[in-house]
C-alpha cells in the first residue's frame, strides 16, 4: 500500500480548553492572560457581553511592541445538564461541531477541532506501532514464502 502523511500530535499544537478556563475562573468579561510555553505565544481571553462568544486575542513574539495581536471570536454553545446546571462548549470554526478543546497546529493560523486539523494523540500513534510492524513482517514472510515456492 502507499505511504500516509504523518499526522501532527495534539501536544504539538496550541490548545484552548474550555474546561481549563472554567476551572481557573477565566471565563469573565475582564481579560485574563494565558500562555503557551512551547510556542512562546500568549493570549488574552474574555467573554463577550452576551456570554455567547469567547474572545481570544493571540500575541506572538514580534519585533513590533504595538502589534495588537490577532483577535478570534469563538462561539460558545451552552447545553443543559441532566442533573441541573449548564456546560459550555467551544464551537469549531471549520466544521461547526461543539468541542471542549480547539487547536492551532504549528503550520496553521485558525482554531479548529482535532478532527478538522487531522491531529492525533501520541498514545494512538504508539498503540498501533506494534500492529503495523506485525503486518509488515507478515507481508515480508508472505513475499519470501511465495518466492521460495516459485523456484
Amino acid at each position: 500500500m502507499g505511504s500516509f502523511e504523518k499526522k501532527h500530535l495534539t501536544e504539538e499544537a496550541t490548545c484552548l480548553d474550555i474546561n481549563y478556563l472554567a476551572r481557573r475562573r477565566l471565563l469573565t468579561v475582564q481579560p485574563h492572560r494565558i500562555g503557551w510555553s512551547r510556542r512562546a505565544v500568549w493570549a488574552e481571553v474574555f467573554l463577550g457581553e452576551n456570554i455567547e462568544e469567547l474572545f481570544v486575542r493571540m500575541h506572538c513574539p514580534s519585533s513590533d511592541p504595538n502589534d495588537p495581536g490577532t483577535l478570534y471570536v469563538i462561539p460558545l454553545v451552552l447545553t443543559q445538564q441532566r442533573l441541573g446546571g449548564r456546560r459550555r462548549w467551544l464551537k469549531c470554526y471549520l466544521c461547526g461541531s461543539r468541542v471542549a478543546k480547539l487547536y492551532i497546529p504549528p503550520s496553521k493560523i485558525d482554531w479548529g477541532c482535532r478532527v478538522c486539523h487531522g491531529l492525533t494523540y501520541r498514545s494512538c500513534r504508539e498503540a498501533h506501532r506494534a500492529e503495523r510492524m506485525h503486518c509488515k513482517i507478515l507481508r515480508i514472510f508472505t513475499k519470501c514464502g511465495s518466492l521460495l515456492h516459485d523456484e
